[in-house]
């Protein structure tokens, strides 16, 4: 291997793709979008709000800015 994994994607379109569990993964994603497509727009945006406090403390305590490890 030439480089390390990133936990990111930067396009989550092909997640799964080279498994045959691969239509699992955006069948997944289909629902979760459904969802909050469903929900009252103050609910989503809180839900929303919160993955990014989660985001953005695992990117800046880490210092990768984008790169988990």
């Amino acid at each position: 291997m030439n480089h390390a994994h990133s936990r990111e994607l930067h396009d989550y379109r092909y997640l799964g793709n080279t498994t045959p569990g691969a239509g699992t993964n955006k069948e997944e994603i289909q629902r979760w979008v459904a969802r909050l497509e469903c929900m009252p727009v103050l609910e989503r945006q809180a839900l929303l709000s919160a993955i990014g406090v989660i985001r953005a403390k695992k990117h800046f305590a880490r210092g990768t800015f984008g790169f988990c490890s």
